[in-house]
C-alpha cells in the first residue's frame, strides 16, 4: 500500500516507521520534511521490538519519501493518515483517516472514531489491530510503566510479547493474527523449506533455543507429510501420524535473522512406522539433524494401525528416490553415557 502521513511530526515518524517496517510505501507531506533526516534511524531502532511481537518475519521495508505535490500524493494514496493536529491534507479525496493511536505510536494498534466498515479494512490491510478506546488506554499504561527506561522500546515490546504467548490483553490480537497467518509452505511447492530466525526464537544466551530447533523441525516434517498427502484433510478423516521417538542434535549455533533451510528424508516406511530424518542448514552448514520415528494411528481408537496403500504409496515414493544415498553413520544412536569413573 502507499500511505500518505501528516501531522504531529514525532507521532507521525513512529508511525512512519512501523509502516515502512510492515513493507508499505511511506509518503510524508512537505510539512514533516525536516523530521525525515532521523527516520532512518528511527526504524533501525524499532525493527527488533516490532519483530519480537509475532512469529511471522517482517517483509522488505518499504520505500519512504516526502513529497511536494500533495494533491498529487493524495490521489494516488491508498490511504492518508492525519496524526494529531495538521491541515487536512487529504480532505475531499474521502481518504483521509485519523485514528487514535496509543503512545507510542509505533505499536501496531488503533482505534477508529469514525467506524465505517471500509475504513477498518483498510486500517487492517495496513497492518493495525483495531481496538476499542479503553484497549488504547490499556496500552499507554503499559508503554508509560516502561517509559524512565533507557530501552523504552524494547522493554515494551518485551512485556507486549508476554502478553500475546499468554493470550492476554492485546497480546491476544498479536497472537490471534499470528494464528490466522499460514506458518509453513504450501504443499504443493518443492525444493528445502525456508524460515528465517526470529527475534521471539532468542534465549538468553543470544541465539535459537533449543526448543525452536525441535519446532522448525517439525514444521519441515510436516510439509513433506503433506506433500505426501498426509494433511488437514487426512487428520479429517480420522487417522494421523504420531511421534513416537525423537533424537535432534544441535550441531551450531544459528543467530537473530540467519535463513534457515530444512529438509526431511524418508528414510524408511512400512504398512504401520515412518523413519525420517530432518536435517537443518544455515548458510550452507548443518545446524541441527531431527531422526524421528512415527506411527500411523486410528485417532478415534488411540491406537496404531496400518495405514492404507494410497497413504503409504507417495512416502514409499519418497523413500525409495533417495535411498541409494549413504547413512550417517550416527543415524539410531542414542545419547552416549558417561562412564561411572568419570562422573
Amino acid at each position: 500500500m502507499q500511505i500518505l502521513i501528516d501531522g504531529d511530526c514525532e507521532r507521525a515518524m513512529q508511525l512512519a516507521a512501523q509502516l515502512c517496517l510492515n513493507g508499505h510505501e511511506v509518503v510524508l507531506s512537505a510539512a514533516l520534511a525536516g523530521c525525515r533526516a532521523g527516520l532512518d534511524t528511527l526504524t533501525d531502532r524499532l525493527e527488533l521490538p516490532l519483530a519480537r511481537l509475532s512469529d511471522h518475519a517482517l517483509p522488505a521495508r518499504g520505500r519512504m519519501e516526502v513529497s511536494e505535490d500533495l494533491k498529487g500524493a493524495a490521489e494516488r494514496a491508498d490511504l492518508c493518515l492525519q496524526i494529531g493536529s495538521g491541515g487536512g491534507l487529504c480532505a475531499g479525496t474521502g481518504l483521509m483517516l485519523q485514528p487514535e493511536l496509543p503512545q507510542p505510536a509505533w505499536l501496531p494498534f488503533c482505534h477508529l472514531p469514525q467506524g465505517a466498515p471500509e475504513t477498518a479494512a483498510l486500517m487492517e490491510a495496513a497492518g493495525f489491530l483495531l481496538c476499542t478506546p479503553d484497549e488504547i488506554l490499556s496500552l499507554n499504561a503499559l508503554a508509560a510503566s516502561v517509559s524512565g527506561l533507557p530501552q523504552r522500546e524494547e522493554a515494551l515490546s518485551v512485556l507486549l510479547r508476554a502478553l500475546r504467548d499468554q493470550g492476554l490483553g492485546p497480546g491476544g490480537k498479536l497472537l490471534a493474527r499470528d494464528q490466522a497467518r499460514e506458518t509453513v509452505p504450501e504443499a504443493a511447492s518443492a525444493g528445502p523449506v525456508r524460515l528465517k530466525v526470529l527475534p521471539s526464537w532468542i534465549d538468553y544466551n543470544g541465539h535459537m533455543t533449543e526448543s525452536r530447533y525441535l519446532a522448525v523441525c517439525s514444521e519441515v516434517t510436516d510439509v513433506v507429510l503433506r506433500r505426501a498427502g498426509i494433511d488437514l484433510s487426512y487428520v479429517a478423516g480420522g487417522f494421523s501420524y504420531y511421534t513416537v521417538e525423537t533424537h535432534l542434535r544441535h550441531l551450531r549455533e544459528s543467530k537473530l535473522g540467519q535463513g534457515i533451510l530444512g529438509g526431511t528424508r524418508v528414510l524408511g516406511v512400512d504398512s504401520r512406522r515412518l523413519h525420517l530424518l530432518t536435517t537443518l542448514w544455515v548458510e550452507g552448514q548443518e545446524v541441527a539433524t531431527l531422526e524421528q520415528m512415527l506411527v500411523h494411528v486410528d485417532m478415534a481408537a488411540g491406537r496404531a494401525t496400518a495405514a492404507s496403500e494410497a497413504a503409504l504409496a507417495p512416502l514409499r515414493a519418497m523413500a525409495a528416490a533417495r535411498a541409494a544415498e549413504p547413512l550417517p553413520e550416527w543415524l539410531g544412536r542414542g545419547i552416549r553415557r558417561i562412564a561411572a569413573a568419570q562422573r
